[in-house]
């Protein structure tokens, strides 16, 4: 439940985020509310990047009746993100309207696959062979703690996530994931006002767990054979940390140790 809340926090944040009063074509850089999401990326904004024709919170927006018509207004042809490089494609996902609407879900991995695999753009992402070495590359980059766009590292941890992305990855390039991971978690643990334990668990960790997985990483995968409960997080995205701070601390001691001897094997 405290996830769903906090996730359904995040979700209507970002909508109003994007509000914006221009219903006429745009520039991005101009829309202030944007700038936190570009800010965020710490890298410029790819060349041939999609404009998408209707953003929250215009009169075109709001004359929409429901999700499935807000889907389908920024839904983008196949044949125009078939022209668009990688990074393109990916900041085609980064600003999509809707992107955060995986947060509310209990299951965040069920909601993550909700949203966006019915996107013509997701889907390119997941047939080029360089996805997984262009998210690495922005996930270098992210701001670990942008006060406006605070969770902005999800976003690329959940796609980073995916198995089909996983195996695209180089044996020092799953390290350099990890490692990336156990940097920003460490640097938003330190500041109160980013210390998010289990939005970290269930995003963060979860992508360190099935990267060491994938890698059948022996210490960590015989160590998820005696605790099916942990297993869960990473084969069905359930838990039960909320019920046991303890245990949840228990977990994360022993992830953040395995994982940290991960990157130096």
């Amino acid at each position: 439940m405290q996830k769903l809340i906090i996730g359904i926090l995040i979700s209507t944040c970002i909508l109003t985020m994007l509000s914006c009063n221009k219903d006429e074509a745009y520039d991005i850089y101009a829309v202030p509310l944007y700038v936190p999401i570009l800010e965020s990326m710490n890298m410029p904004r790819p060349e041939g990047s999609y404009n998408y024709p209707v953003i929250p919170n215009t009169k075109e927006w709001i004359k929409l009746n429901d999700r499935e018509q807000m889907v389908d207004v920024c839904q983008i042809n196949k044949s125009v993100v078939k022209a668009m490089s990688t990074q393109a494609v990916i900041q085609a996902l980064w600003e999509y309207p809707l992107y955060a609407d995986f947060f509310a879900w209990e299951n965040t991995q069920k909601g993550y696959e909700f949203v966006y695999e019915e996107l013509n753009v997701f889907q390119e992402l997941k047939k080029r062979s360089d996805a997984a070495s262009c998210l690495l590359y922005r996930y270098q980059r992210v701001v670990e703690k942008h006060k406006k766009h605070a969770f902005a590292h999800y976003l690329l941890e959940m796609h980073l996530a995916q198995n089909y992305f996983i195996s695209q990855l180089t044996s020092d390039e799953k390290k350099a994931v990890v490692k990336r991971a156990l940097e920003i978690y460490t640097i938003r643990q330190q500041d109160p006002e980013f210390t998010d334990t289990f939005m970290a668990i269930d995003i963060t960790f979860y992508l360190v767990g099935r990267i060491m997985i994938h890698d059948q990483y022996k210490p960590f995968v015989d160590k998820l054979s005696i605790n099916p409960e942990w297993e869960k997080l990473f084969t069905e995205h359930v838990y039960n940390f909320y019920r046991s701070p303890d245990e949840a601390n228990e977990f994360l001691e022993t992830i953040t140790s395995m994982a940290n001897d991960y990157i130096k094997k």
